[in-house]
Formats: C-alpha cells, sequence, structure tokens
C-alpha cells in the first residue's frame, strides 16, 4: 500500500530570524548535502498549491505559509539528504532500479502520478522500500573508523550505550554530579543510590538482551521523549547536566569506548547495519537548518518550532 502524507496545518507565517549559514541560499544541510532556498521553495510551491491531495494551504502574494506545512517539506528534504550523503560516502547515490519498485506499485490513476518528477522522486525516496534497497549498497565503516566516530559523538553511530542514575528532584542530581566530580564511580553511585528499580544490578546501565547498546530508533519509540533528548545530547566524555523526564531526574553518561566498543564495532562493521549509519547521520550535529524554519529535533527526527 502506498502511504498518504498526512500533515497538520498551522496558517501562520513563517518565524522571522538570522540565519546562521555562510551561504544564505541553503536552508539547510546534512554535512555536503545542501538544500537550497531556490529547490525548496519550488517544491513548495507544487507541496503548497496541492491542497487535493495533501490538505495543504497554497501560499499568499505576501510569501506566507503554513509553517507545518513548509517544516515538513523540508524536513522529507533532509532526511533524503542524509541518505544521498550515506550513499556517496561509498561512491554511490540513489538510482533508478531504486526508485522502481515504488513506481511500480504505484497506480496508474493514484493523484501524486499528477505530480512534477521532482516532489514525486522525493515522495519515493521516503519509502522504507528505496530506503532499504539503496543502504544494501552502503560500505560498512572500518573498526578504525567506528572508534573515532563513537569517541567523538557516541549518538552518531546509531546507538547508545549509557548509564544512568534516576533521583527525585534536580537538588539531589546537582549532589550527584558533585559527587562524579569529585572521583566517585558512576557505576557505584547508581548501584547505590538510583531510584530505577533494576539500577542496583545492572549499574544504571540500559542495555538490550544482547548487546550493551541500544539502537537510536528504539529510544524514539519506546523511551520517554525528554530523556531520550537528553542521551542524545549528553557528552561523548563525562556526564549530563541534570535531565528531567517524566520519572524524576537523571544524569547521563556514555559509557567508555573500553566497556563498549568491540559490541558497538561488531554491531556497525556488519553489512546489514547501514540503517543504524543512517539513523546516526540524522541523529547528530551533521543536520543544520536555517532558523527561519526551525531546528532539527534528532530524537523525533523533525523539524520543530524555535522558542
Amino acid at each position: 500500500m502506498i502511504p498518504r502524507v498526512a500533515i497538520t496545518i498551522s496558517l501562520i507565517a513563517l518565524t522571522s530570524g538570522c540565519a546562521t549559514f555562510s551561504d544564505v541560499d541553503v536552508v539547510a544541510s546534512v554535512e555536503d548535502q545542501e538544500i537550497t532556498q531556490g529547490e525548496f521553495d519550488t517544491l513548495l510551491d507544487e507541496f503548497a498549491s496541492r491542497g487535493d491531495i495533501f490538505g495543504t494551504s497554497p501560499i499568499g502574494d505576501d510569501r506566507t505559509t503554513g509553517a507545518d506545512q513548509a517544516r515538513v517539506l523540508l524536513g522529507a528534504m533532509v532526511q533524503v539528504a542524509a541518505l544521498t550523503e550515506l550513499l556517496e560516502r561509498s561512491g554511490s547515490g540513489l538510482t533508478g532500479a531504486d526508485l522502481a519498485p515504488f513506481y511500480e506499485a504505484l497506480p496508474a490513476d493514484h493523484p501524486w502520478r499528477a505530480l512534477s518528477p521532482t516532489l514525486l522522486d522525493l515522495i519515493a525516496s521516503t519509502d522504507s522500500t528505496v530506503i532499504g534497497t539503496a543502504l544494501a549498497r552502503v560500505t560498512p565503516p572500518t573498526a578504525t573508523e567506528v572508534e573515532k566516530t563513537y569517541r567523538s559523538a557516541p549518538v552518531a553511530t546509531g546507538l547508545l550505550c549509557v548509564r544512568h542514575i534516576l533521583v527525585d528532584t534536580e537538588v539531589e542530581a546537582l549532589d550527584l554530579i558533585a559527587q562524579l566530580e569529585a572521583g566517585a564511580d558512576f557505576a557505584i553511585l547508581a548501584s547505590d543510590l538510583s531510584t530505577e528499580p533494576a539500577a542496583a544490578e545492572t549499574g544504571g546501565a540500559l542495555v538490550s538482551p544482547d548487546s550493551p547498546c541500544i539502537t537510536t530508533n528504539q529510544y524514539v519509540t519506546g523511551f520517554d521523549p525528554d530523556f531520550t533528548r537528553g542521551a542524545f545530547t549528553a557528552p561523548a566524555h563525562g556526564w549530563s547536566e541534570p535531565v528531567q523526564s517524566s520519572f524524576g531526574w537523571h544524569v547521563i553518561m556514555n559509557r567508555p569506548w573500553s566497556e563498549v566498543g568491540d559490541a558497538v564495532t561488531d554491531t556497525l562493521t556488519d553489512p546489514s547495519a547501514s540503517s543504524l549509519l543512517l539513523d546516526g547521520l540524522l541523529n547528530s550535529s551533521s543536520v543544520r537548518v536555517d532558523p527561519r524554519y526551525g531546528r532539527w529535533d534528532a530524537p523525533t527526527g523533525r523539524i520543530q518550532p524555535i522558542g
């Protein structure tokens, strides 16, 4: 079944603000992949005008539009840019053969058939079958590359291998940080003081049944979003500032390479793990969005309004 694009329209003007890009024509980028103002505007004009298909509202004469619908479109373009970046690292790119299953499954009378080739290709490029076919050509990283990535930005591996300590108040969390700064062992503190039921046995480690790590996608789909946001932004070394979630206050630490390196390497050097590399790219600071349109929120994989 071909999925329908679902969006929520907010009839407000795009927020103003000064872009931080050196090239003002770039509205978003993922590493070396840039989305220009011109290509975005062209697709936005068409996307907004096809309310009969997407439920969108046309752009006004003053160039204002529903901010949410602009963010939905730009978010899709960012995800395709990440896929393109990953493929180009392996000397490849999206091909007609990748897109063919999507077009073969799309009925001849489907409304999308009336869209421009550029917009329809964008939709096709977000299809899970297309992405899976393309990712099969991604060259796995070397063990050295995996280690370098983990040591600098663990979330960019598409895996999180963390410990955390859960307490009831921010004051308690700050006291934990003071003890850590004085040389206390994180796992021992977690075992002794964390209110998480399993912490006494795990030392606060969050693990999979067969790995000391959990995929970032599992965090996004199964964990408290505020905790996930804190885990995604925890420093590569040391520990986070207090993170509040619906369960209380957390201090979060990425486990050192010496503890989890073998497991991370075994996972990411497997050719079947390319989806983790794509998640990691979208989870990392590699994604930049012109603040006029919002900010990239890695835990949700969407562009969110600022403020």
